[in-house]
């Protein structure tokens, strides 16, 4: 077959994409994840839902993902509990943590950072997810564990926000039936809603 044909499959397509996105994102350096964290937190803050939620899920950033501390400082600031993901590989899902302001954070699975001795945060109001990728219509391209998926299954009520460079949103992220969409897509630059879903947040 002549051209390099694109493969229709949705999983090698998330396999190729997957591949592209963390080579960028190998490149990002810390001062730049954290002004892309600072850029995206104003957006953030500015919204109805951020006003209207008493709790925040974020997360521990890793490999050149936007920072998400500065929206746990604005949330800490504001009065709202912060809470960060703890992986369990045993039962591929995540438990959120509640994790307190100055407390330090210990190397959990995967590397990730968790809060040291937090107790589980069973609902949070609003959910800062990471991604590798992210589309207008919510679709998000994860790591392919699927830990994500199965906890925003169980917390459908949970306003979701995806947070990325702005490079990271593409035109199109191929979604299986057990991948979750986000209403939201948070860049640096805008908070977007995706097309499919505006429940619960008004910017």
């Amino acid at each position: 077959m002549c051209g390099g044909a694109v493969s229709s499959d949705p999983d090698s397509r998330k396999r190729a994409l997957r591949g592209e996105l963390r080579a960028r994102l190998r490149g990002v350096t810390p001062d730049e994840a954290a002004a892309a964290g600072e850029a995206a937190a104003r957006h953030l803050v500015a919204s109805c839902a951020w006003k209207r939620a008493h709790s925040v899920l974020v997360y521990a950033a890793v490999g050149g993902e936007v920072d998400a501390r500065p929206i746990a400082a604005a949330a800490w600031s504001d009065g709202k509990r912060v809470a960060l993901p703890s992986p369990r590989p045993s039962a591929r899902d995540l438990q959120p943590v509640w994790w307190q302001e100055g407390s330090a954070l210990t190397a959990g699975p995967y590397g990730i950072g968790v809060p040291a001795g937090g107790d589980l945060a069973p609902d949070v109001d609003l959910a800062i997810v990471p991604g590798l990728a992210f589309d207008s219509r919510g679709g998000r391209l994860g790591s392919g564990l699927g830990y994500y998926d199965r906890w925003l299954t169980t917390h459908a009520r949970t306003v979701t926000v995806g947070l990325g460079h702005g490079w990271q949103v593409v035109a199109d992220v191929p979604v299986l039936a057990h991948d979750r969409r986000l209403a939201w897509i948070l860049t640096p630059d805008a908070l977007v809603a995706a097309r499919l879903d505006t429940s619960g947040l008004d910017p």
